[in-house]
């Protein structure tokens, strides 16, 4: 994204009061559709507002054609922890613990991104109030405050040369980690289906989506 604003009053006032990492379960919400969360091996949850957006973007995605899923959600202090000392040790980067936004429950890691899943996701993403605000890191996004439901009124068309290379490399890209045996074990429908439903069009009629479950 190119820039992103200041998250909203509502957003500040949960970070304030909640204690970053040991948020109970109890006050977070089950993201839906329901996604496995490896590090809470469990569903994935978020703050009920965060979680409520995530779900309405995922449902509106789904319907242009995309199959991104959230990998992971709410992060523990102790599990914050672990990925900090393996950062230290060469690892994959992490926040240092206390400080990230998984731990403030606003934030989703998400997978099975392709290069059009990343155009809607940069394009509609700050519709439901999620931005990328992480150099370098396409796949973490952070809820910054809950989006005008009232005036959502779906994607832009997208040009089909886009969506043509897009789907050129999710194919090998998939068909890659398939052979390496790294493919995921949930990549969503096949190629076929999901150049069926890019053909659809991007619509404007969005059936629920003033109403986000």
């Amino acid at each position: 994204m190119a820039g992103f604003p200041n998250k909203t009053p509502e957003v500040l006032a949960w970070m304030a009061k909640t204690d970053n990492g040991k948020i109970p379960l109890s006050q977070l919400a089950i993201i839906q559709p329901e996604m496995y969360d490896a590090d809470l091996a469990g569903p994935c949850r978020m703050w009920p507002e965060a979680a409520a957006a995530m779900g309405a973007m995922i449902e509106a995605s789904r319907q242009d054609g995309c199959f991104f899923t959230v990998k992971y959600s709410y992060r523990t202090y102790a599990k914050q922890v672990e990925k900090w000392i393996n950062y230290l040790n060469g690892g994959t980067l992490a926040a240092r613990p206390g400080t990230s936004n998984h731990g403030d429950a606003i934030t989703g890691d998400l997978t099975n991104l392709d290069q059009i899943d990343i155009i809607w996701l940069d394009r509609n993403g700050p519709k439901f109030g999620y931005y990328a605000d992480v150099p370098g890191e396409i796949w973490h996004r952070t809820y910054y405050g809950r989006f005008d439901a009232d005036k959502w009124q779906g994607g832009e068309d997208m040009n089909l040369d886009l969506y043509v290379e897009g789907e050129e490399k999710y194919r090998e890209r998939y068909k890659r980690l398939q052979e390496e045996g790294k493919a995921d074990p949930d990549p969503g429908p096949p190629p076929e289906d999901r150049e069926k439903f890019f053909k659809k069009g991007w619509s404007s009629a969005r059936a629920g989506m003033n109403n986000p479950k």
